[in-house]
């Protein structure tokens, strides 16, 4: 139950600190967005 529910928390459940995105979702928008120059 509770592997679950990280793994929920962790994909799915967005986050205030993150722009009300998910940590998958932040990672990918920080991976696309490509290194800062």
């Amino acid at each position: 139950q509770l592997p679950a529910w990280f793994a929920d928390y962790n994909a799915v459940a967005p986050h205030s600190a993150l722009g009300y995105q998910s940590p998958h979702q932040y990672r990918t928008t920080l991976l696309l967005a490509g290194p800062k120059s």
